[in-house]
C-alpha cells in the first residue's frame, strides 16, 4: 500500500505521477477526484475498482455508522450516499457533493481494497488520527506501508500553491482549513512514520520536489539530501 500524505496545496499528485511511472501502484483512491466526479455527475462508478460481494446493506450499514457523520453535521454538511450493486454506482442524492462524502467513499474503497488483498494507493491530507488507524488495519492485514510524505515549509506557501490551483480550475479550500491541517497534518507526521516500512519525506517549497530522507521501518534514516527543511527538524528529528 503506498500513501501519498501532506497537508493541503503540498503538491500530492506530482509526487504520485513520479512514483506512477517507476512502481505499480494499484488501485489509486484520490477523494478530490471522487468529491469531484460525485459533484459533475452526482454518482461516482466503483466498478473498476473489481470489489467483490459489495452490496446496498453493506455500504449502507458502513456509512451510516461512520464517525465522518458528526463532523460533516457540525459543519452544517450532510452525507448522503447510496449504492446501487446492479450499476456498481454511488449515486449522491443530495444537491451538493462535499468533502466529507468523498472522505467517506474514500474510506469504504481503502477497507475493501485492504480485506481484499489488492494492491491500492490513496493521497490524505493525514490531519486526523483515524488516518494512522488505516495504516494500522493494513498492517495487521499483512501489507507493507510505503510512505511519501510532502510538505512545504510554510502554510502560506500552501495557501498560494490552492490559489494557483483553483485558477487552473482544480478545488479550492479555505485559507483557515489550509492552516490549521498543515500543523495537524506535521502533528501525524512520527506516529505515522513509525507505522511503515519505507516512508520517504519530500520537500516541496521551491519550483521542484526535493527527495530530503528515506527511513526504513521507522527507525532506519539515509538522509538523500544535505539541506533539512525546519518542518523535518521540529516535527520529525
Amino acid at each position: 500500500m503506498r500513501v501519498f500524505a501532506g497537508p493541503n496545496g503540498s503538491g500530492k499528485s506530482t509526487i504520485f505521477r513520479m512514483i506512477e511511472e517507476h512502481y505499480d501502484v494499484g488501485h489509486y483512491i484520490n477523494p478530490d477526484e471522487i468529491e469531484k466526479e460525485l459533484s459533475a455527475t452526482q454518482r461516482y462508478n466503483i466498478g473498476p475498482f473489481g470489489l467483490t460481494d459489495c452490496s446496498e446493506k453493506e455500504f449502507s450499514s458502513f456509512s451510516q455508522n461512520h464517525s465522518i457523520r458528526n463532523k460533516a453535521s457540525k459543519d452544517g454538511y450532510t452525507i448522503d450516499l447510496r449504492f446501487d450493486p446492479h450499476t456498481n454506482y454511488i449515486y449522491n442524492l443530495n444537491t451538493g457533493a462535499n468533502s466529507y462524502e468523498a472522505s467517506l467513499l474514500s474510506d469504504f474503497l481503502r477497507q475493501k481494497l485492504v480485506r481484499e488483498g489488492k494492491k491500492l494507493s490513496f493521497e490524505t491530507v493525514m490531519s486526523h488520527s483515524s488516518k494512522l488507524e488505516i495504516l494500522d488495519f493494513a498492517k495487521r492485514n499483512g501489507y507493507k506501508v510505503y510512505l511519501y510524505f510532502i510538505c512545504t515549509e510554510s502554510h502560506e506557501l500552501n495557501i498560494d500553491r490552492v490559489k494557483q490551483r483553483v485558477e487552473q480550475g482544480g478545488h479550492d479550500v479555505s485559507e483557515s482549513k489550509i492552516k490549521e491541517r498543515y500543523y495537524k497534518t506535521l502533528q501525524q507526521l512520527r506516529a505515522a512514520v513509525s507505522r511503515t516500512y519505507r516512508a520517504f519525506l519530500w520537500d516541496n517549497s521551491t519550483t521542484e520536489a526535493k527527495l530530503i530522507l528515506s527511513i526504513e521501518q521507522g527507525t532506519e534514516v539515509t538522509v538523500e539530501h544535505d539541506w533539512i527543511p525546519n518542518w523535518i527538524a521540529d516535527y520529525l528529528l
